[in-house]
């Protein structure tokens, strides 16, 4: 009897190690009602929309600002010792996003569609992220459309540099300030995604700050010059993201 109940039981531990492994389908509500699910799709989006300007193996997506996610198909999470995978099926448009969710009023013809997958590890008591994996496809128009970004375009992370030191001390003076920070000494982690705007004199980065203990945040810092690039003074903005699920 003994020997029956201890292998039920190795039965059973398998069956929920296994189960704790799958993946479970978000309803739009949980997605909706959390600004880290958010902000990290858009993050993969950016993320994705990079690689297929930059390194594309056969027809990059034309270099014009800004890309947004238009519809989300799908999010799925899976939850292991602490750390989330969050798999995103979305569908990615030149554009703003106007927030609707919606693909009924795309034109194929005149606008190019990229369907993306990715995956992106995310562990809520130290902020780490990152992509772990991403796949995507594009479906090209069969007009090319107008260009009307107004001179905004991606630079390309592996190429350009990050936001400057006295950006990144600013964010991090005002952000302990304000309380989006934690209190300590922070330092540039990656570059996922930056958009440069020739006619209105910004630069926009979607970075991480990594504390000295590791501790991880994602931020967008946005750095302009009034005067042109002829005016040595620069205005620093940023948003901070949550790490609170």
């Amino acid at each position: 009897m003994s020997k029956l109940i201890f292998s039920l039981l190795i039965i059973l531990s398998a069956a929920l190690a296994q189960s704790s492994c799958q993946y479970t389908k978000l309803s739009s509500k949980t997605i909706e009602g959390s600004a880290v699910i958010k902000d990290l799709r858009e993050l993969g989006a950016e993320f994705v929309i990079t690689q297929a300007i930059f390194n594309a193996p056969k027809h990059p997506v034309e270099n014009e600002a800004p890309y947004s996610v238009a519809k989300t198909y799908s999010v799925e999470r899976r939850i292991s010792k602490g750390v989330y995978s969050f798999r995103y099926n979305v569908l990615i448009t030149p554009g703003e996003s106007d927030g609707q969710d919606d693909d009924s009023d795309l034109d194929p013809r005149h606008t190019t569609i990229i369907n993306a997958t990715y995956t992106i590890s995310f562990r809520p008591s130290n902020g780490k992220v990152s992509v772990t994996s991403y796949r995507y496809s594009v479906r090209f128009p069969d007009v090319t459309p107008e260009t009307s970004s107004g001179g905004m375009g991606y630079g390309d992370p592996k190429q350009e540099n990050g936001p400057s030191d006295d950006a990144i001390d600013y964010v991090v003076e005002h952000g302990i300030k304000d309380g989006s920070l934690r209190d300590g000494k922070y330092s540039l982690g990656k570059v996922y995604s930056i958009v440069f705007a020739e006619d209105t004199y910004y630069d926009k980065y979607l970075v991480t700050l990594v504390r000295t203990d590791g501790y991880t945040v994602r931020a967008q810092i946005t750095v302009s010059s009034p005067g042109g690039g002829g005016d040595p003074i620069d205005n620093y903005d940023y948003v901070i993201y949550t790490n609170r699920l």
